[in-house]
């Protein structure tokens, strides 16, 4: 896997959507996995993820071709570390801001929702938030305006203390207003007029920053009210009054203090009001010196932490390179279609959304609904699973909404009910189509009021909880039959994640396989490396009717039955080589290597599938390109031909 960061003007993705939906078709065109974009003080960088540095090039070819500027490029360890400097703000005026980190934060999460991260690209961003909670806890960083607002902000608490009640002008026409009416927005203030020499602009930029316009022949009673007034440049030359009406304005005020930011240039400001007790005025020249030295004090902070930032970029390649890029949260997955489980995962942990886990027997449903919990703000709350399937159904409504005393036969003591029990937490119904239509009726009222009537009672209770159910069952289908509830079916599918079978991603395999060896030498205290050729051959070609729960319960048998450091054939079950005879004779006792087991199923399901490529890649779990190498590398492609 192979990383890159390209740097392009701000100026030339000032739409961010349409940046995106233009890098979804870059990342078609040059077959890239991943990608990201984060939109930066001056610039806007991308951040890309792929196999093959070729492709990496094509996104920079692409780009130039369409008249795009790069401003630079950066790969690997480099692209790591500047993701992380970017992210922080390192390289900008606002260094370990909350804002800096919390506005890539919703850019990252854009990319995300348009599809283009990956498994790589999410790491990499949560490492960068690990990355900022050390910077933000760091309070020598936060002693130091880095920003003209930030720094008007921090004089006017020195010298007004309380700044709740000020009231606040700006005008000017520069960039910076638009900061300054950010800024003294979220401190809310009494009162924040903005003056531009065009009232219509000024009305529009209001009503983002919740201030009040004010027309040019207003200003002069504006100023005279005001406890900070902030004048931008282009104010002297576009603004009426004049400058000798505002300094007149000025003079009026008869509040304790008044604070004059000069971020433009009317030298007769400080020519005629020197430093009092009352009347403070900055000039662009001393705010800019300010902002020079707090700079240098924060950079010599950051120093400090460079050794922190390096050693975080080599944790990361260390994870890149190892089997832990193909684990999430005890799910193991390499192929496409896991992968975007996980991305999904991430995505509906955020919310309390009701999630509806579709699959086969065996394809992991509680791990990812556990998965979703440990995800989410509910964490620390609790986990309770019920098999619907397996409790009959009297049972299973005291077990979810609770029972009062003597409600049925054998209920000698009230109960809560698990949905009670599980507060501030997630319940798992696993095999929710196995359930009645009684039940439906009353775990639907539970989810749409959220609350329950525990039996034997006639006063509803709130509840608490996520649910999250699953099911093995095609419910559409069950809906069709009017064996389960559409009601209940379209009130849980809100978001659907189906789990594909074992025999659909076959790149899982080896992953697995790996992981089932260092869970069972654990347990078992032995020491199995690796796994024969034969024995994995045949592994990659059976069909996995019992999917993840019959490899694990294989690999735990031939853990077992093995007497030294290798799994051999011996000691697979003979089911697995009986079904993969047909597959296999052709090699007879030849021993073949894993590629050329995998050339031989590539090869058959091209076969099968008459050259449809995307049929076969999905069968793979691999995209298109990635089937068109490895085509390329076997000689199947002049074959196909």
């Amino acid at each position: 896997m192979q990383l890159t960061a390209i740097r392009l003007p701000s100026e030339q993705s000032v739409d961010f959507p349409r940046l995106l939906d233009r890098l979804n078709s870059v990342m078609q065109e040059c077959s890239i996995e991943e990608a990201c974009a984060l939109r930066y003080w001056e610039w806007i960088s991308i951040y890309l993820a792929g196999e093959q540095s070729d492709d990496m090039d094509c996104v920079q070819t692409y780009l130039r071709v369409r008249n795009v500027d790069i401003l630079s490029s950066q790969k690997d360890r480099q692209a790591v570390r500047q993701f992380y400097k970017e992210y922080l703000g390192e390289e900008s005026p606002f260094i370990g801001e909350p804002s800096v980190q919390a506005k890539a934060q919703g850019d990252f999460r854009r990319s995300m929702q348009n599809g283009l991260t990956g498994a790589v690209l999410r790491h990499l961003k949560k490492t960068a938030d690990q990355l900022g909670e050390t910077f933000g806890s760091v309070e020598e960083f936060r002693a130091h305006a880095m920003s003209p607002e930030a720094l008007s902000g921090e004089l006017a608490g020195k010298i007004m203390e309380d700044v709740s009640d000020a009231v606040i002008t700006v005008i000017g026409t520069s960039d910076p207003l638009e900061h300054f009416l950010e800024y003294w927005s979220r401190q809310h203030v009494g009162r924040l007029y903005f003056c531009h020499p065009e009232f219509e602009a000024a009305e529009q930029q209001c009503l983002a920053f919740d201030a009040l316009p004010i027309r040019q022949e207003e200003v002069g009673e504006a100023l005279s009210q005001s406890d900070i007034i902030i004048v931008a440049s282009g104010a002297e030359q576009r603004l009426a009054p004049s400058q000798t009406a505002i300094l007149e304005s000025i003079q009026k005020q008869r509040k304790k203090h008044q604070l004059i930011y000069n971020w433009g240039n009317l030298p007769e400001i400080s020519a005629v009001f020197s430093r009092s007790s009352s009347i403070f005025v900055y000039n662009r020249e001393e705010l800019e010196e300010a902002l020079v030295q707090a700079r240098k004090k924060r950079q010599r902070i950051l120093d400090r932490f460079q050794p922190r930032i390096n050693e975080q970029v080599e944790e990361f390649f260390d994870w890149l390179y190892s089997d832990q890029r193909y684990r999430f949260h005890g799910i193991v997955g390499k192929s496409h279609q896991m992968q975007q489980v996980f991305e999904l995962v991430e995505r509906v942990a955020e919310t309390d959304i009701t999630v509806l886990i579709q699959g086969e027997t065996g394809t992991g449903k509680e791990l990812v609904a556990r998965a979703i919990h440990e995800t989410s703000q509910r964490k620390d709350g609790p986990f309770v699973t019920i098999n619907c399937g397996a409790i009959p159904e009297t049972l299973l409504e005291g077990e979810l909404f609770g029972h009062e005393k003597g409600a049925f036969t054998g209920a000698t003591s009230a109960r809560k009910g698990l949905l009670k029990e599980a507060a501030g937490g997630t319940v798992f119904l696993d095999e929710i189509g196995d359930t009645t239509q009684m039940f439906q009726v009353k775990l639907l009222r539970a989810l749409q009021e959220r609350e329950v009537t525990p039996l034997g009672s006639s006063i509803p209770e709130a509840i608490d909880v996520r649910i999250i159910a699953a099911t093995s069952k095609q419910l559409q289908e069950e809906v069709e039959r009017g064996t389960f509830r559409s009601d209940l079916y379209y009130r849980i599918n809100v978001v659907r994640i189906a789990l594909p079978p074992l025999r659909e991603r076959k790149e899982d395999i080896l992953p697995l396989i790996n992981h089932f060896l260092q869970k069972y030498n654990t347990k078992m205290g032995k020491q199995v490396e690796v796994i024969s050729k034969e024995a994995a051959e045949a592994l990659m070609a059976y069909e996995w009717k019992g999917n993840i729960r019959e490899l694990e319960n294989i690999m735990e048998r031939a853990i077992a039955l093995s007497v030294d450091h290798r799994i051999n054939r011996d000691d697979l079950p003979v089911s697995v080589f009986q079904q993969t005879e047909p597959i296999s004779q052709e090699s007879t006792q030849e021993v073949r290597t894993l590629e050329e087991v995998e050339r031989q199923y590539i090869h058959q399901l091209l076969q099968q599938s008459e050259g449809n490529y995307s049929e076969v890649a999905e069968k793979l779990g691999i995209g298109r390109t990635t089937l068109w190498r490895k085509m390329k590398k076997y000689g199947l492609e002049q074959e196909e031909n």
